[in-house]
């Protein structure tokens, strides 16, 4: 087994799953199962729902609309009383783990086949850990701002309900919330991290009290599966403004895909491909914008 002993205890990093998956080898992951009280069958991994096979404090039944939030509820209620002695904690996805080979300047594929040889360099991650530094994936670039990217993507109308209700939260911080949202192009995706477990919980305690709140404006039952997914899209771009003003460190982030996966846009010359996806990312928002307006009531 790949076994750090030194400080292993310290590090907890989470890795949603919302599938039977294989794990690299490493103490320090924890696999949960996402949504798991959605689910009849149980991997035999922890889930979000259940404390020592007991009920505990979560959002489970909601992880169709928050993803991987469900996961990260579960954790800042519960992972003290399984990890006592937990000083760091971290979130990875099933196929989506962060890399400590720096050198890399974005995110990477790699065949879901060699998921097995994922290694990780716990001093490189712990000496960052320990300049009190947040560490988030490499940023992505839009061509538009982050804001203007959300509305094309996802529902346009939700970010202007995420706006006012932030708005109302946190009115001196209005000017920080439109630098992030409506003057930057840039984004570390994936609600991915590794932190110190004080600073998780000050971070959970702000994002659900801001998503508590917007949930009460928007009514998802008009929604296709994949803008159900709300309160995890908004929450990608909220940690971002979360970190805005703190001391991270971005480093790169490994994807593993099925070899047999690629889409046929893929064979599509870069160009053609990218403004393919846009206009079908645009009717799908389309549609979801159609359905506001006949069903959606506002802040």
């Amino acid at each position: 087994m790949k076994n750090e002993k030194t400080e292993l205890d310290s590090l907890k990093i989470l890795v949603c799953c919302h599938k039977p998956s294989d794990i690299p080898d490493y103490d320090f992951f924890v696999p949960v199962q996402g949504g798991a009280i959605l689910s009849e069958h149980h991997w035999g991994i922890q889930r979000d729902d259940m404390l020592n096979e007991m009920g505990c404090e979560n959002i489970s039944s909601k992880n169709k609309n928050y993803c991987e939030l469900t996961v990260l509820y579960w954790a800042w209620k519960n992972i003290r009383k399984l990890y006592p002695n937990i000083k760091y904690i971290g979130l990875n996805h099933y196929r989506r783990y962060f890399s400590t080979n720096f050198a890399i300047t974005s995110t990477v594929e790699e065949s879901l086949g060699t998921i097995k040889d994922y290694s990780i360099d716990l001093k490189k991650v712990l000496a960052k850990l320990n300049k009190n530094r947040i560490i988030l994936p490499k940023p992505i670039s839009f061509s538009t701002s982050l804001a203007q990217n959300y509305s094309l993507r996802h529902v346009g109308n939700d970010y202007l309900i995420l706006k006012n209700v932030y708005s109302q939260r946190y009115p001196d911080e209005v000017r920080t919330f439109n630098k992030v949202f409506e003057k930057n192009n840039k984004l570390s995706p994936f609600n991915m991290f590794i932190m110190s477990i004080d600073e998780f919980e000050n971070y959970c305690s702000w994002l659900f009290a801001i998503l508590g709140d917007v949930e009460n404006y928007i009514d998802v039952s008009s929604y296709d599966e994949y803008q159900k997914r709300v309160y995890g899209f908004m929450a990608e771009r909220l940690f971002n403004l979360y970190c805005y003003n703190k001391k991270t460190m971005k480093i790169p982030v490994k994807f593993y895909v099925e070899e047999h996966s690629s889409k046929k846009l893929d064979k599509l010359p870069k160009k053609i491909k990218g403004l393919v996806e846009n206009i079908l990312t645009l009717l799908r928002t389309l549609k979801a914008d159609v359905c506001f307006l006949i069903n959606k009531k506002v802040v």
